[in-house]
Order: structure tokens, then C-alpha cells, then sequence
């Protein structure tokens, strides 16, 4: 993909409810568990600009933050696998390319019509 560095901390604080105190032994624990968890997401969604630009306000969630990372490695629960996966396909659809057909101008075939002088009463009705 890109060479781009991504930072853990500002995609956590971005995407997940965080402690308010960082001093505190569950915020040291929580900074912990999510990060880990975030290297583990990011090996298989290896992209920062995805990243960056992923939310989740049209999910289950009001805030549109999550609460922990762990959602998305509960086995019981796919709702969230399934939920980052199409954010994944997504973020990285392209249109397909439409052929372009070359005409020629002038056709090889002779059309043979009648040509008929239109009247003003041909015009009008």
C-alpha cells in the first residue's frame, strides 16, 4: 500500500470511548489492551488513509465510538467482522472502466431511403 506512518493513539482516541485519567492502572491496562489489538487489526487492514477516514456513527453505536477493539475478534458475535469488512470493501471500490469504441465517420454500407420533401402541414401535425 502507501509507506505512510500511522499513529495508534490518535486512531484509538478517534474510534474508542477512552479513559478521561491516564494515570490510573485501567487506563494504563486499556492503552495497553488496545493497542495490541489495533496492531492485530491493522496487519490485515494495512491501510492508513482507511484508517484515518473509517467511522462507525452509522452503526449500533450512538456516539459512533466503540468500546473496545475486541468486538471485532468475538466469534459469537459477527455483527462487527462483518460490519468492518464492508467498510474495507468500501473504502477500496473502484468503479469498473467502461470500453471506449472507436466509429468511423463515414459508413462502408450505402443506406438507401427515401427522402420527402416535408410541407409546413407534415411539420404541424
Amino acid at each position: 500500500m502507501t509507506n505512510k506512518k500511522i499513529s495508534y493513539k490518535f486512531v484509538i482516541n478517534r474510534l474508542l470511548d477512552c479513559p478521561k485519567d491516564n494515570r490510573t492502572k485501567e487506563a494504563k491496562n486499556f492503552w495497553g489492551r488496545e493497542s495490541a489489538t489495533f496492531a492485530k487489526l491493522y496487519k490485515k487492514y494495512n491501510n492508513p488513509d482507511f484508517w484515518s477516514k473509517v467511522n462507525f456513527k452509522s452503526s449500533i453505536c450512538e456516539s459512533g465510538k466503540l468500546p473496545s477493539f475486541l468486538l471485532f475478534f468475538d466469534k459469537d458475535n459477527n455483527y462487527w467482522i462483518n460490519y468492518l469488512n464492508k467498510k474495507w470493501r468500501d473504502f477500496h471500490w473502484r468503479p469498473k472502466k467502461i470500453k471506449s469504441f472507436n466509429f468511423k465517420k463515414n459508413c462502408d454500407v450505402p443506406v438507401k431511403y427515401n427522402k420527402k420533401k416535408n410541407s409546413l402541414r407534415d411539420f404541424l401535425s
